[in-house]
């Protein structure tokens, strides 16, 4: 594929291979960052396309300075970027009030998409759309995969906050009743009065459900909240 870009004169750097290859960066970060717009996530449409038209503009800057200066590694500003990128990833990582991480995601795909804004930068054409193709496939089909195998996978981890502690004793029992076995249970929150914090680690029986445990704790008395991790 690199050899038909080449054959149409867009691999060697100059004002319309500039254009091309950043309008590439801002077209495939601009789509990438409208999946994260539309799940109403803090990085979205102009996060994702910044991104990715600066790590581009590094990526020729590196190129440029090498066609000037002579000798200087053109990749040597594209490494920063790798890793300089890593500070806005955590920025999207979060820690909710109930325990549950967010931003892995967005985190991991801000960084994907500044390796591709390297990748068209430096005239690596082929590798930015086939890596365009993947992340969108990652983000939307994979996102999917990824439900369907904790829907019908038997396990599951639910963060659980009681009203008081002596609750805790008769929801041992409830759940021993409903036929819910228990793996592995982890307090994150203490006190001897209200809001203890739980996190419990379920093996689930053939025919129950996520979505039926989930409710099924919820409505147990001594239960203020319930939501699966």
């Amino acid at each position: 594929m690199n050899q038909w870009f080449e054959s149409i004169g867009l691999m060697e750097l100059s004002d319309i291979t500039v254009i091309v290859r950043l309008a590439l960066a801002a077209f495939a970060g601009g789509v990438l960052g409208l999946e994260r717009t539309r799940k109403k996530r803090a990085a979205g449409l102009r996060t994702y396309m910044l991104v990715c038209i600066g790590a581009a503009v590094v990526s020729m800057t590196g190129l440029f300075a090498r066609e000037r200066l002579g000798g200087t590694d053109p990749v040597r500003l594209s490494a920063q970027v790798i890793s300089g990128i890593g500070f806005i990833g955590a920025g999207a990582i979060m820690m909710t009030g109930y325990h549950k991480v967010k931003g892995l995601t967005t985190a991991a795909s801000l960084w994907a998409s500044a390796c591709l804004g390297i990748a068209a930068g430096i005239g690596f054409y082929s590798g930015a759309l086939i890596m365009f193709v993947l992340i969108i496939f990652v983000m939307l089909i994979g996102e999917r995969l990824q439900d369907r195998y904790e829907s019908i996978t038997k396990r599951m981890r639910a963060f659980v906050m009681f009203k008081e502690r002596e609750a805790v004793r008769s929801f041992l029992i409830f759940l021993r009743d409903n036929g819910i076995e228990i793996n592995d249970i982890d307090e994150i929150s203490g006190g001897t009065g209200l809001n203890l914090g739980m996190i419990f680690m379920f093996k689930l029986k053939e025919k129950q459900s996520h979505e039926e445990i989930i409710k099924m704790i919820g409505g147990f008395e001594g239960v203020d909240f319930a939501e699966e991790l």
